[in-house]
């Protein structure tokens, strides 16, 4: 008979998944290459990874000895890993997953393999969108009939988050239930444990460092003997972990340096990850937590960006302003920090001080485009058209379509720089990229003057003289509203590129009944006059 590991890894490859697990950390040059990953046409799923090859066969043994347990209730669904390989060991028993949504790209991919593959292999599991802990008793109580055996908890990463997850969950504890909190070693979730271990409610808690993740479990009442056997069989004795990690410089709250670097890749954004994910923390609260999180981490320009990024998250600008500070002091090439730097004076009404910041953003890289499009808007605000030819000659057209759109959109009354745009352009490349967008543009916006004008400039530079002249008249006749005396002079222009000085000399006419005065016009005018007589 095939072990459930073999099972699950054939139900994963009829849906065209490659399972990655139990790879060596150190070969691999990757702290997470043991744990179990989902591989689709070469590329990894962005879902987090699940419980390892050995933690899963521990799983298998353990279950195996707890037949009595009736629902199970997991925190953090992911892929389905966990999930599927408890329902498998448990085929009797109800099985619900809680999970956020929130972790990787595919995590609705996720649920719905985990919920497909659970009804091929007629397993009685359903994936709950909730989260842990505010969602824990209505899950429990809708779901599970208010009781819960065995608890496989598998959420965000951070020690009071498991306390959280843990006490919530333990409400509704049988009895005999049994805990199995993952990843505890590898996350430093020391704290947490220690915290499990003082509950009333908890007869033991044992970590199983035989484990690649190290997890603990924590027994409600004492286990049977074959339990607690199998248990001892995964915990080695011979090494102290508190010991061990104070002689590595850490404690329970956090691991110190040397051990740090051992840990999982994303361990040193854990409680930025907590922060951003948790709804109830107060303004001071998530400044608090952040400030004493990084420093630990003083020379990581990577935390410090990340816990700015999470303060702009929670519209905390002015206080995340000091953590970009400290990044570009640690590494002035990071143009994303001078970026955020630029956005937040930009909300406390700076422009001086913003601009500064997103020249530097440019320069440091100048083909990324979000510091330039909000540079542009800024210059816009201000009335620097002028400012803008630098800019125009190097960015793409449908970048400048979309800034020139926002700029109306938000200032009506702004005389864009369509002219100059054109003007600046040298390439044909570049010229018919450009008329492609703004005919777009005009299918969506038909009364956008100043991008008609444009289009038409266009086929006028390439020579398309017919093109141009249908345009700009069309403006004119199609936007009442618009009078366009520059639009009747261009097509004065185009009508004398192709010597018809009768069709020019009334578009001039027009163009000076709407603007008397108008001098480029007079003078074409007089023109046309000389070369009919």
């Amino acid at each position: 008979m095939a072990s459930h590991f073999t099972r699950l890894v054939r139900a994963y490859g009829r849906h065209g998944y490659q399972v990655r697990t139990g790879l060596n950390p150190y070969y691999m040059d990757n702290p997470d290459e043991g744990f179990t990953a989902l591989v689709k046409d070469g590329e990894l799923l962005s879902t987090g990874r699940g419980i390892s090859f050995s933690e899963t066969l521990f799983l298998e043994e353990l279950l195996s000895l707890a037949s009595n347990i009736k629902n199970v209730l997991v925190i953090g669904n992911a892929f389905g890993w966990s999930t599927l390989i408890t329902a498998m060991c448990l085929p009797k028993a109800k099985v619900v997953a809680m999970d956020a949504m929130i972790e990787g790209q595919q995590v609705l991919e996720g649920k719905k393999l985990t919920l497909a593959i659970a009804a091929e292999e007629k397993l009685n599991v359903d994936v709950i969108d909730a989260c842990s802990p505010a969602d824990t008793m209505s899950t429990v109580n809708k779901h599970l009939g208010g009781e819960v055996d065995f608890v496989l908890i598998d959420g965000l990463h951070a020690n009071p988050q498991l306390i959280k997850d843990f006490s919530e969950a333990i409400k509704f504890a049988s009895s005999n239930c049994l805990f199995f909190c993952h990843d505890v070693l590898n996350w430093h979730l020391l704290e947490a444990i220690n915290f499990i271990e003082e509950s009333s409610r908890v007869d033991s808690v044992v970590i199983l460092n035989r484990l690649s993740s190290g997890p603990a479990v924590a027994f409600c009442s004492s286990p049977t003997s074959e339990i607690a056997e199998l248990v001892e069989m995964y915990h080695d004795a011979t090494v102290n972990i508190p010991a061990y990690v104070f002689e590595h410089g850490g404690n329970i709250h956090h691991p110190g340096e040397r051990l740090g670097k051992r840990l999982a890749r994303q361990y040193h954004n854990s409680m930025i990850e907590y922060v951003r994910a948790t709804d109830n923390l107060s303004p001071q609260e998530m400044t608090d937590i952040l400030s004493q999180w990084c420093q630990f981490y003083d020379s990581n320009p990577e935390v410090h960006f990340n816990a700015g990024a999470c303060l702009i998250d929670h519209q905390l600008w002015q206080e995340a302003l000091p953590y970009f500070l400290k990044v570009i002091s640690l590494d002035p090439e990071w143009a994303e920090a001078y970026h955020h730097i630029a956005r937040i004076y930009v909300v406390s009404a700076n422009d001086l001080m913003a601009k500064k910041y997103f020249e530097k953003a440019i320069a440091v890289k100048p083909n990324w485009y979000p510091p330039r499009f909000e540079h542009a808007l800024l210059l816009a605000r201000e009335g620097s058209f002028s400012s803008f030819q630098g800019w125009l000659e190097h960015e793409k057209p449908e970048k400048i379509i979309e800034v020139f759109s926002h700029v109306k959109r938000e200032f009506p009354q702004s005389v864009l720089p369509w002219e100059k745009w054109i003007s600046s352009i040298e390439s044909p490349e570049k010229l018919n990229e450009a008329i492609s967008c703004l005919m777009r543009l005009i299918d969506n916006e038909p009364i956008n003057g100043g991008a008609r004008k444009a289009l038409g400039l266009a086929h006028k530079k390439r020579g398309a003289i017919t093109e141009a002249i249908d345009i700009f008249l069309s403006s004119v006749s199609e936007i009442p509203e618009w009078p366009g005396p520059g639009v009747l002079f261009e097509a004065a222009q185009c009508y004398l590129e192709l010597n018809n000085s009768a069709q020019a000399r009334d578009c001039l006419m027009r163009c000076l009944a709407i603007r008397p005065g108008y001098n480029e016009a007079e003078l074409l005018l007089r023109e046309c006059r000389l070369t009919t007589s």
